[in-house]
């Protein structure tokens, strides 16, 4: 297939992968459930994807939950085949409606994909959490609210960087946003304002992570006292006189390459020889 640098073709050409992904989803749960990804020596359908199609660990897994959750959902999965919903909207549904509620979700789905037809991923995304707060609050007067529990993946990935993503309840998702928003400012002065908010943002996250690693005696005593000495680093790095002299960097203990900037991070309080 050849496309051109054209903005219709490019979209008819994405929108053309969207599609055959969502053809792929039934005959990939039924792979699944009758665990054919063993004929390859594959230990799961997920390393079978990995493997034999040339996924990265989180694109197999995230693409076998997607096939397993839309069993569930037979009509949103049609919509999705027809084009009445949008590969965005699909993921949207398959993220916000949970497991437990899957199953009042599907009583009424023909009505459910006629009203997010006419929205955007933006509004789908707003209907649907609406809704799932109705549905938990009608169930929860037979039976105790289910709490979604919070998760963080945090993954390398294959140039030896590491992907982070996760999902939090508001108290949790506010108390991180504010520790992060808090030391950006206290760290305004040292770092120029107009690298992106995300890098900044990353930055803040190192920091409060080496701040435990330093600091970390205090867990087990009085949490509102520092302890007087800072624990031994964690992260011991490798480097010759020639890469220090020629600024190409060096390697931690477990063999990952740091770049020069890495082994010059004193800000970050660690202490590499």
């Amino acid at each position: 297939m050849d496309v051109s640098v054209d903005g219709d073709e490019i979209a008819a050409v994405l929108a053309l992968r969207e599609q055959l992904l969502a053809k792929v989803m039934g005959p990939l749960r039924v792979f699944d459930e009758l665990e054919l990804y063993q004929g390859s020596k594959a230990t799961s359908t997920k390393s079978f994807v990995e493997k034999e199609c040339g996924f990265t660990s989180s694109d197999a897994g995230a693409t076998v939950t997607l096939a397993r959750k839309l069993k569930a959902l037979p009509q949103t999965e049609k919509a999705w085949l027809d084009g009445e919903l949008s590969p965005g909207q699909i993921k949207a549904v398959a993220a916000i409606v949970p497991h437990r509620l899957a199953g009042h979700f599907a009583e009424r789905e023909v009505d459910h994909v006629a009203t997010l037809a006419a929205l955007d991923v933006a509004d789908t995304a707003k209907v649907l959490h609406h809704w799932v707060n109705c549905a938990d609050a009608v169930l929860s007067q037979d039976s105790p609210r289910y709490e979604r529990t919070d998760a963080l993946f945090h993954a390398k990935t294959l140039n030896d960087r590491y992907d982070t993503r996760g999902d939090f309840n508001p108290t949790a998702g506010a108390t991180i946003d504010l520790a992060l928003q808090t030391i950006m400012a206290d760290t305004a002065g040292d770092t120029p304002q107009s690298r992106p908010p995300a890098e900044r943002r990353a930055e803040a996250l190192v920091d409060v992570c080496n701040f435990y690693l330093n600091y970390r005696a205090r867990a087990g005593n009085d949490p509102e006292q520092l302890p007087a000495r800072r624990n031994w680093t964690q992260l011991v790095a490798i480097t010759t006189t020639d890469q220090l002299q020629h600024g190409t960097g060096g390697a931690l203990l477990n063999g990952e390459t740091l770049d020069q900037r890495g082994i010059e991070f004193d800000h970050a309080k660690q202490l590499f020889t």
